[in-house]
């Protein structure tokens, strides 16, 4: 064999080695970020859903009360998660959902406000809540296609994107 041709050989082993192996750790270093960022997600995500399941608990709570002080009490609970949980975990378009549900509790529940779009006497909590089960419904279901930086962006106070 050719010395020259023996050492050009040689030198596309290697180059083609390194792409190889500059590519294979590559692919893993992508694989791994996702994975993780996956899983950082799980956790939101089942968090948000656990967020959910407390507001139709709490619109439960309030149909199933039996004096008006546990309906005011369920009534604070909606509110802190309203304020709280609902503000760090939904997104804006299941958080302006939840427009029907608050107009309820203030109007029907605490009385602090005339309901404008409910009539308190053929009106129950939880027939408050279809529109927000069918928002967070579809959210849930498109959710996964998000990256964390797009879900920080999404301000739950503010108008949601159409």
């Amino acid at each position: 064999m050719n010395p020259q041709f023996s050492a050009r050989l040689d030198a596309a082993v290697k180059i083609i080695g390194l792409a190889f192996v500059i590519i294979s750790g590559s692919f893993a270093l992508w694989q791994y970020h996702y994975a993780q960022e996956r899983e950082f997600k799980k956790v939101f995500f089942k968090k948000q859903l656990e967020v959910i399941t407390e507001v139709f608990d709490v619109l439960a709570e309030m149909d199933a009360a039996k004096t008006d002080d546990e309906r005011k009490s369920a009534a604070a609970k909606f509110w802190i998660i309203y304020h709280g949980k609902g503000r760090a975990f939904l997104d804006s378009k299941m958080f302006q959902a939840l427009d029907f549900p608050a107009e309820y509790v203030a109007g029907c529940v605490i009385k602090v406000r005339e309901p404008v779009n409910i009539s308190c006497e053929s009106f129950s909590a939880s027939m408050s809540a279809p529109r927000f089960a069918n928002v967070a419904r579809e959210q849930m279901s498109q959710v996964w296609s998000l990256s964390f930086s797009a879900i920080a962006k999404d301000d739950p106070w503010s108008t949601p994107a159409k």
